[in-house]
């Protein structure tokens, strides 16, 4: 597995459709590499559970979310 990768493109220049998909079914068909993924944007979440599926990986998806039995919360102390 690489340390870093860099992707660059203007918007709309396929990063994440063809070379992020390549690299996130890549990820995923090692069962021994284990991913914390940041969704930023709703589709993302969407997305990231296709590549899952196709994976067979499904069960193992934790999503931590507002709508999930999984969340992360967050306390401040004033």
């Amino acid at each position: 597995l690489v340390r870093s990768l860099c992707v660059q493109g203007a918007s709309g220049s396929g990063k994440s459709s063809a070379v992020g998909l390549q690299i996130a079914r890549a990820l995923l068909a090692d069962r021994q590499v284990v991913l914390h993924i940041v969704a930023s944007k709703p589709e993302d979440r969407k997305w990231w559970q296709e590549r899952f599926r196709e994976a067979g990986r499904e069960k193992e998806l934790v999503i931590f979310a507002p709508d999930q039995p999984w969340r992360c919360l967050l306390y401040t102390s004033d």
